[in-house]
């Protein structure tokens, strides 16, 4: 008895496919790539943002201040602000915008403090602005 063995069928060649579905594949994956930087660096300087208003408005509500001391005390604020946002890329002081505030009377006076910086997107998505200012506000009670 003899064992006949069938000869296997020829592959298809299959390299012209997987070129071509990769090139579909490629921008959508750029795009998820781009779109993700572009969230953790939103992201990253919403924070900074929000830690420089808290910080400007922790160093208001511990020291007390009156029209002679005022410049002193906003250019202390400001640096403070500057401090916390020096580590973002592409820093420019120029471009804080900070204002603080006292509201209220004592025994239940605090210190307002907002503070605003663009954001620039690495890509322009057509469907949101290119650039967007980002505004953090934190308000403190005064301390004695």
């Amino acid at each position: 008895m003899r064992i006949q063995r069938h000869q296997p069928a020829q592959k298809h060649h299959r390299s012209g496919v997987s070129a071509t579905e990769f090139i579909v594949v490629l921008p959508v994956l750029v795009a998820l790539l781009a779109g993700t930087s572009d969230y953790a660096r939103f992201s990253s300087t919403s924070m900074a943002i929000s830690t420089a208003a808290r910080s400007a408005a922790g160093y208001g509500c511990l020291n007390q201040f009156d029209d002679y001391t005022l410049n002193l005390f906003m250019e202390s604020c400001r640096s403070r602000v500057e401090a916390e946002l020096e580590a973002l890329p592409g820093f420019q002081a120029d471009q804080i915008q900070m204002t603080v505030e006292y509201v209220g009377a004592p025994p239940e006076d605090r210190i307002d403090v907002s503070v605003t910086y663009p954001f620039k997107t690495i890509i322009n998505w057509g469907i949101v602005n290119r650039t967007t200012q980002v505004t953090r506000r934190c308000s403190l009670p005064m301390i004695r």
